[in-house]
């Protein structure tokens, strides 16, 4: 009996920390050209632990991140968007990932 209450309480204390944990949504100035860019984008950031969901409108090329602040912060956030090949706000995509785009994805790939 004592270890069904015990069982019942842990459970109790993890859906109140679980619910306690507060979400955050940013949104992020990034350097996408096409919709092929929001694929990626979206991905990278999605497979991120602690993002609840992101999605990046094309047009103004802002991507809305909703997260766990206590799980993810910003700056990682940033640095995935950055290996993917983009710029995030102030901070650049690495060389790496800009290698790795596709020619209409790299800056000004559409003017081209």
């Amino acid at each position: 009996m004592k270890k069904l209450v015990l069982s019942i309480l842990i459970s109790i204390i993890t859906v109140i920390t679980v619910f306690a944990a507060e979400l955050e949504t940013v949104k992020i100035n990034t350097s996408a050209e096409c919709d092929e860019c929001k694929i990626t984008i979206e991905e990278a950031v999605n497979d991120l632990s602690g993002v609840d969901s992101c999605s990046l409108d094309v047009p103004t090329k802002v991507l809305t991140v909703t997260y766990l602040a206590d799980d993810i912060d910003l700056a990682t956030i940033r640095e995935a968007i950055n290996r993917a090949g983009y710029d995030a706000d102030d901070t650049k995509a690495t060389k790496r990932g800009l290698r790795n785009l596709p020619d209409c994805c790299k800056p000004g790939g559409m003017k081209k």
